[in-house]
């Protein structure tokens, strides 16, 4: 969205089981957050299966040392991302459309997000 939304989070990080499609959100103030929001991920998933942002010397050396397989993509280049792009594509067409339906202003679309993905 172009509007900046009026909570304090302006970027959702969302992490997505390909074979399951399972979805987690996690939202940030910054996006420098992503390192502690996917350590955080890392030790919820190990609990429940016994077991920019993402291009951090601090992040990489995590992902080696913990053998996770770390795919980028070029930039501005949905159809590389394709489960993630289209799950995130979902959500914010469902907040247009809430802000929409209610003829809300649009600086509540991350309000929404929250409310519906949690």
């Amino acid at each position: 969205m172009k509007t900046p939304p009026l909570a304090v989070n302006r970027y959702i990080l969302t992490f997505i089981d390909e074979f399951s499609r399972k979805l987690w959100f996690y939202f940030l103030k910054e996006k420098l957050e992503a390192f502690s929001s996917f350590k955080i991920f890392k030790e919820l998933v190990e609990r429940q299966n016994g077991g920019g942002e993402f291009t951090s010397v601090h992040f990489l050396d995590f992902l080696n040392e913990n053998r996770i397989q770390h795919k980028m993509t070029a930039k501005y280049t949905r159809q590389q991302n394709g489960v993630a792009e289209i799950e995130n594509r979902t959500h914010i067409e469902e907040a247009r459309s809430m802000l929409k339906a209610k003829n809300l202003n649009n600086c509540y679309w991350g309000s929404l997000l929250l409310v519906h993905v949690t």
